[in-house]
């Protein structure tokens, strides 16, 4: 039988995702709680979430994108939103008054 604290390991070495694993873990949690009623303190391990980035466009990819949007509003977002690299909550707050054409500034909320 394996050992409680190292069934997080056996599982991702199986191949399985960590988001399987945590669940798994809270359904031997709760058997071995309220439902045999054992109060031990096993040490049960939880994986950190799994962060994956993604990959960047190349320049080409992203040319052909901007080009690609025929609206002009819509390729203006799309510029700025590259060029200054902002999120897409940060583009969405953006209002005209957060634009200093004299000092080439965007203010971002």
């Amino acid at each position: 039988m394996i050992r409680r604290s190292k069934i997080s390991l056996a599982l991702l070495e199986k191949g399985l995702s960590h988001a399987y694993v945590d669940q798994a873990i809270s359904a031997l949690k709760f058997y071995f709680r309220p439902v045999l009623k054992q109060l031990e303190s096993a040490v049960y391990v939880r994986l950190k979430k799994e962060s994956r980035l993604s990959d960047p466009l190349s320049l080409n990819e992203v040319m052909r994108l901007l080009k690609a949007v025929k609206n002009p509003k819509h390729r203006a977002i799309l510029y700025l939103t590259y060029a200054s690299g902002l999120r897409v909550s940060e583009v969405v707050r953006l209002r005209p008054e957060d634009c200093d054409r004299e000092r080439k500034v965007l203010k971002v909320r």
